[in-house]
């Protein structure tokens, strides 16, 4: 099964990577480089982008509003929609891409906020990858859906974990044993 993605966003520090793997891309598809920066600005102008085919993540978020999506567009959108996909790491071949509908992703940081009490004025640590379906459900739904705030540690350090909890001003905190 293919999956028809019509955008990819990655990190500066998997360049190489995407590079290698550019001629493999649907034609047509927007590649987004992100390039992390401190928790206040919300990533950095990626100076190494200047005249490359793919653009700037956080100068394209920039350019987006505030707002919330307008009704009319909302209104096209049903929980049986494919909201994103979740790449499993399998133990023969290639990665598997699992389809999250937008009602797998809503009632999963729904049901978390509920039992924890999770409010827009908390902040969130997730050290878990994007990838991981944890890290994108609870971690960043929570900030999407309740508006509190999420801090992304690039990997799990067991020896900064409680510092960078501190250091955040952390009030939720998850992690897969």
């Amino acid at each position: 099964q293919a999956v028809h993605a019509k955008c990819l966003i990655y990190d500066s520090a998997h360049r190489p990577f995407v590079d290698a793997a550019r001629h493999l891309f649907p034609p047509g598809i927007l590649l987004l480089c992100y390039h992390p920066g401190s928790v206040v600005t919300c990533g950095t102008l990626n100076q190494e982008l200047a005249g490359e085919p793919d653009t700037d993540f956080a100068a394209t978020l920039r350019t987006f509003s505030s707002q919330p999506v307008p009704c009319h567009l909302r209104a096209q959108s049903t929980f049986a929609d494919v909201m994103l996909y979740i790449f499993t790491s399998v133990t023969t071949g290639l990665p598997k891409a699992a389809l999250m509908r937008q009602q797998r992703f809503y009632v999963s940081h729904f049901a978390m906020a509920k039992a924890f009490n999770i409010s827009a004025d908390d902040v969130v640590y997730n050290c878990l990858p994007l990838y991981h379906a944890a890290g994108t459900n609870l971690g960043v739904g929570l900030a999407l859906m309740h508006g509190c705030s999420v801090v992304l540690s690039k990997k799990f350090s067991a020896r900064a974990f409680w510092d960078d909890c501190r250091k955040f001003d952390a009030t939720v905190i998850q992690y897969i044993r």
